[in-house]
């Protein structure tokens, strides 16, 4: 989160000092705008597979899409003279300008980064119990109890199937996983280690591979 707060500062620094010095710069604006453009584009498609349960190569393909989007419509917005673009890019830059000044003032108007964190921000913990598998965590909604679990598997080459495993009795601070017993295509015993005193540690559970592969 820290790090995504200070590319777009450094990003806004540079829209200013392009807006005060009036800088025309036509060869710089024109790569930006191209590369905005094919960052958009891939945030989309990244969304889109999203909602079907996939993504592109890792998880860090989508939060780089949509940071590049959004630092370069900062970029330019601060250099272009063409309204059209200024009308365009304003939508990206000025509200991520004044909630990010705002936040720093009252805190509810840190909720559009917090929510943006969630969508295109790294897993929680990623843990990998065996060769080939990997199990991740992630932040769930406001209501939700306890971090969501995904199981990752590899289709098609460059396309990441997430597997979502729901959340696992309610656990927030989950530390490791260790693999029990693992048939595939049926089920999955692991001791889940974390640090909620309250409960038994670590605690066993079996998923139900079969039934959580067949949920679109």
């Amino acid at each position: 989160m820290i790090g995504l707060l200070i590319i777009c500062g450094l990003s806004f620094g540079a829209a200013a000092i392009f807006l005060l010095k009036n800088a025309a710069l036509p060869a710089l604006e024109k790569i930006l705008t191209h590369l905005h453009f094919l960052a958009l584009g891939g945030s989309i498609l990244s969304f889109f597979l999203m909602t079907k349960y996939y993504r592109l190569l890792d998880w860090y393909v989508k939060p780089f899409f949509a940071l590049l989007c959004l630092c370069t419509a900062i970029l330019v917005y601060g250099l272009t003279r063409t309204n059209w673009k200024k009308i365009y890019t304003g939508l990206f830059a000025i509200p991520a300008f004044i909630s990010g000044v705002l936040g720093l003032l009252v805190e509810p108007f840190w909720l559009p980064w917090f929510l943006a964190w969630v969508l295109f921000g790294p897993p929680e913990k990623r843990f990998e119990p065996e060769e080939g598998l990997v199990i991740e965590t992630a932040l769930s909604g406001f209501k939700a109890c306890g971090s969501s679990f995904h199981l990752i598997e590899r289709e098609y080459g460059v396309l990441q199937r997430i597997i979502p495993l729901g959340q696992r009795h309610c656990l927030e601070e989950v530390q490791d996983l260790k693999i029990i017993e693992w048939r595939e295509t049926e089920f999955c015993i692991l001791d889940i280690y974390h640090e909620d005193r309250h409960k038994m540690n670590p605690i066993r559970d079996t998923i139900d591979l079969g039934r959580m592969r067949s949920v679109d």
